[in-house]
């Protein structure tokens, strides 16, 4: 699932010389924060999956004991050196699987988090699971917390595609769904994603509908992005899987949000969608508005007023920087005036209308003045839709996400050529 960088999270690590030493942490104001808490086990690897995760045998009770003693010592190490003990306002506990740790492993974590933050003006907690671990003994532990909403990572309740992507929960994930439902918990959302190896418009629709008949109240909805170094990545490339076409993902989409909005679900940022408001997840507005938050956790980034963190992605050598007392981050940036401006206008470009007079208000200058051609380019292209007070991703533009990206990020004297075709779909 997610390190925070995961499925939703921008691509864009701006590299700039000017950065802090690494360990030279960015001060916490008095603002309230968010808290992102990374737990990386997973049963085993999906073939997209390109996060920070621990799989299969790998996981030992031993490895489990150590991370948890690790994740808490990071924890109180980040609390000792505040000046003030900062409010949560939201949590997110994400990965890999949460839900992968014992019921026993999963209570002791969210008390610990809670007896050690400043929670009182704690709005939300998520918790991110994997349909086979959607057990009766952890939903009595999740179901306990206060504002809580478990998102379980479906993907597709379609056996050709779960198969194709190394993914075989099978009816387990209508069972989990319908489990969670029937509990205390606040909020049941899932996952899905479109453009998997075998999908269909109609299978989109069936997917929905399946996840809406359980009681799912929350959609995540977004779709398939290949990424290099992963085992779908080589079989893609040796041709021994076919992905849908572009048409045929717009055509997916397209299907999606219709669907979704004829049973009442209401999309509020480029990929969620919540049957009522109390169902939005905060945690990621709060991220697509660029707020701040603290990611606890092997791979874990963090972001605190124009600085970048990401935690040490191997898990030993995470363990030993904690056991040493040394930072357990490895990569930090200092972001540049005009990296900020490109960090915060992805970022928000993710909720469904990116208000320009915020930009404008934080930076001093348009948003046209900042990517005045880029823009127009985007718009040209048809990926953007631009109008007097908000700028929104239209639906090929949420397919060409990482084309944006490249177009926004290149240097501001060099505006790239996109040679992109936004297919239509068929009849």
């Amino acid at each position: 699932m997610n390190n925070n960088n995961k499925s939703l999270g921008v691509h864009f690590h701006p590299v700039t010389s000017k950065g802090l030493p690494v360990g030279a942490a960015r001060p916490i104001g008095l603002e309230p924060i968010a808290l992102y808490v990374h737990i990386p086990f997973c049963e085993k690897r999906c073939h997209f999956c390109a996060f920070a995760v621990v799989v299969d045998r790998q996981v030992t009770e031993q490895l489990v004991t150590d991370y948890l003693q690790s994740l808490y010592k990071e924890m109180r190490a980040f609390l000792d050196a505040c000046e003030h003990a900062p409010k949560i306002r939201l949590i997110q506990f994400g990965g890999g699987t949460p839900t992968a740790l014992s019921a026993e492993n999963l209570d002791a974590l969210l008390d610990f988090v809670f007896a050690q933050f400043d929670c009182t003006e704690l709005e939300e907690v998520i918790i991110e699971g994997f349909p086979t671990t959607i057990t009766a003994d952890r939903i009595a532990v999740i179901e306990r917390v206060p504002n809580v909403k478990l998102n379980i990572g479906v993907q597709s309740f379609q056996a050709e595609c779960l198969d194709a992507v190394g993914r075989n929960h099978g009816i387990l994930a209508k069972e989990a769904i319908e489990r969670a439902v029937a509990s205390r918990i606040g909020s049941v959302g899932i996952d899905l994603i479109l453009g998997l190896p075998a999908s269909t418009p109609d299978s989109t629709r069936r997917d929905i509908e399946t996840a809406v008949r359980c009681g799912a109240d929350h959609f995540a909805f977004y779709p398939l992005w290949v990424y290099d170094q992963t085992t779908l990545k080589t079989r893609v490339r040796n041709g021994l899987i076919e992905l849908p076409r572009l048409a045929a993902q717009y055509e997916q989409l397209v299907c999606g949000v219709d669907v979704l909005a004829d049973l009442g679900y209401e999309r509020y940022t480029a990929f969620h969608y919540a049957l009522r408001p109390d169902c939005r997840h905060q945690y990621g507005l709060w991220q697509m508005q660029a707020r701040n938050w603290i990611g606890f956790g092997m791979s874990a980034m963090s972001h605190v007023d124009g600085v970048i963190r990401f935690n040490d992605r191997n898990i030993r050598s995470y363990i030993d920087r904690v056991e040493r007392g040394e930072p357990t981050a490895v990569e930090q940036f200092v972001m540049t005036d005009r990296e900020r401006m490109q960090f915060e206008f992805l970022y928000r470009l993710r909720v469904k209308s990116f208000l320009t007079a915020q930009f404008r208000e934080q930076f001093g200058i348009t948003v046209e003045q900042a990517f005045g051609d880029k823009l127009a380019l985007l718009d040209k292209l048809g990926l953007i839709c631009v109008d007097t007070h908000t700028i929104s991703l239209t639906m090929h533009g949420t397919l060409h996400l990482r084309e944006i990206e490249d177009c926004i990020n290149e240097a501001a004297e060099s505006v790239p050529v996109l040679s992109i075709k936004c297919e239509q779909p068929t009849a």
